[in-house]
Formats: structure tokens, sequence, C-alpha cells
């Protein structure tokens, strides 16, 4: 490919300052591309030649016993309880301020990115797990194939949650879904069960925790609201990052709205 391009740019050369007939003696199909990547059962591409997992649920913390967990089901999140966010509370938060995964408790968000997947979490060794930029998570979105097809508004026992579905999709029988957000979280409602059928296949979905700003909560149930580890670019980098966003106020899922550091926004960690 290196010597292909040099003899492009000899050729230009010669074509220009000696006024000889540009001659390429490739075939453009010729020319090498890279191959696809054969994305893995259950595997999400977040670019052309990298993909990842999803974690089984959102990241949670608990001040007390200085521990990290993911939710125990995906559709968990821990709403009201993130009104008590401090140091010394003794339960669990999962909507953190951007880059605080050295100081979850912190209600001012950071300057400098630490991903929370620094950590240790569960059974899992530190850096096991990281953040999505914005670019992956606009890839998932807009930029996989079908990516359209793979995403959808839904209600899994009234709890309301956008799903992703991974590149290899096959729906199982017994099971429909609709990728069309037209009815919102209603285009797409399940029972605990029916939403087993969907996981079972590699579904994931992401609760419409809402966000926090100091201790208040806003949009709980009704929007989710999703760091990515990219900082702003309107609005200085000091004080703005770029997120994932859906619900009510949004129905299709889209990536880029500036928000602020410090808000509390949910964490959903890949590897």
């Amino acid at each position: 490919m290196k010597a292909i391009k040099s003899y492009l740019l000899l050729a230009l050369l010669a074509s220009v300052f000696i006024g000889c007939d540009l001659f390429f003696p490739y075939k453009l199909e010729d020319i090498p591309t890279a191959p696809e990547i054969q994305v893995p059962e259950g595997a999400f591409s977040v670019a052309r030649d990298r993909y990842v997992y999803f974690s089984s649920g959102n990241l949670q913390y608990h001040a007390g016993m200085d521990k990290w967990r993911f939710a125990p089901n995906q559709y968990d999140y821990v709403g009201e309880g993130n009104s008590n966010i401090s140091s010394s509370y003794n339960g669990w938060i999962d909507l953190y301020g951007w880059g605080t995964g050295a100081s979850p408790t912190s209600q001012e968000g950071r300057h400098s990115f630490i991903d929370w997947g620094v950590n240790r979490i569960g059974d899992y060794e530190e850096r096991t797990w990281r953040t999505l930029t914005a670019d992956e998570w606009e890839y998932i979105l807009d930029e996989r194939k079908n990516a359209s097809l793979l995403q959808g508004l839904a209600r899994i026992a009234d709890i309301n949650v956008l799903i992703l579905l991974p590149d290899n999709w096959k729906c199982p029988s017994g099971v429909t879904f609709n990728s069309i957000n037209a009815d919102g979280f209603y285009q797409n409602v399940y029972s605990i069960s029916k939403w087993h059928l969907l996981e079972d296949a590699g579904a994931i979905c992401l609760p419409a925790a809402g966000y926090r700003n100091g201790s208040w909560l806003e949009d709980v149930g009704c929007n989710g609201f999703y760091w990515s580890s990219s900082e702003g670019e309107w609005v200085s980098t000091d004080h703005a990052a770029l997120t994932l966003r859906f619900g009510d106020n949004f129905y299709s899922a889209y990536v880029g709205e500036e928000e602020r550091k410090y808000h509390g926004h949910s964490v959903r960690l890949v590897r």
C-alpha cells in the first residue's frame, strides 16, 4: 500500500511539473482494503475494526463499604437513594459526576477524566472495564451495519429503558422487537420473562435513571443520561462532557449533548 501511495504522488508531480500523462497501473478493485472484523456473538462493534461487550448492569457504588458492583439486573437503578450522596452514606448510588472514578461521591465532577473502570468491580480485577467514548456510542447508534434496527425504547416490568442489540442479532422465538420509537417507551412492552428471552440472546438495556444536580434528582424514570469519556467541544472542556441521551424528551437515542461535569449521570461500562 505504501508503494502504491508513493507511485501516485510521483505520477501526480510528474503530470504537474513535466506535463506527463498520469498513468496508474492498478485497478481500484485491486487495491487491498482493511477487512471487516468478524464480530463475535453478543458483541457490539464500536469502530470498523473494534468491538466490545457490555457489563451486566449499571455501575453502582457503596461508600460505607467502599465497594463497586454492577446492578443485579440490567434494568435496575437506584433512583431516590442518589439524593443522599456523600462519603458517609451507607447505601448504593449510581449517578456520578464526570470522571469521578477515584472520587465517586464528589458532586463537582473532574477536569481530568478518571475512568470508573480503574477500580475493582465485584469479582473483576482492576482495569477490566472502561467507559465508551462519544464516537464509540455514536458508532453503535448510527454507523454499524443495520444500526437503526438494533435499538429501541421499551418498558420492562414498568421500567423505561433503551434496548441495544448486538451486531449479529437473531430475535428468539416467543418475543418480538420493534426498532421504531413512534410510541416512545410503549413501543415494546415486556414482562420480566419476555425480557430474559431477549437478554439471553444478547440484548442489553439501559434504564432511564434520570440525572442528579447536586442532591436534586431530575427525570428519574423518564429519561436516560449516560456518560461518555469525551469532553465537550463547544462549551469549555473544563465544564462539559458528552452524553448519550434517550427518553420521553428525546425519543430516539443520540450522542453529543454537552452536560455539566458536576451533573450525576449513569455509567455503563464495556470491555
